[in-house]
């Protein structure tokens, strides 16, 4: 029992950490900055896999597995951002 001390004391300095704030709205920019940078490189791979497709060459599975996952995260952090500018406003 002697040794549960010290590990309750560090549990109580770490409850005591404070963790610098970032404003809700400088997230959402970001978000918004982030989702633009996405969309524009998988336009840039959409481009260049129709390039490809254009000379009969095979796509690779890994390529097309991140453009279906970009477009997955691009809807949902536009939902985000949607909701977010809907609460915003309300």
């Amino acid at each position: 029992m002697d040794d549960i001390g010290p590990l309750l004391q560090k549990e109580e300095k770490l409850d005591r950490v404070s963790y610098p704030t970032i404003p809700l709205e400088k997230n959402f920019d970001k978000l918004r900055d982030d989702v633009l940078k996405l969309k524009n490189a998988r336009l840039k791979v959409q481009r260049k896999v129709e390039e490809a497709k254009k000379h009969v060459e095979e796509i690779e599975e890994d390529v097309k597995k991140w453009l279906e996952d970009v477009d997955s995260i691009i809807v949902k952090a536009e939902e985000l951002i949607e909701n977010q500018n809907s609460t915003s406003t309300d």
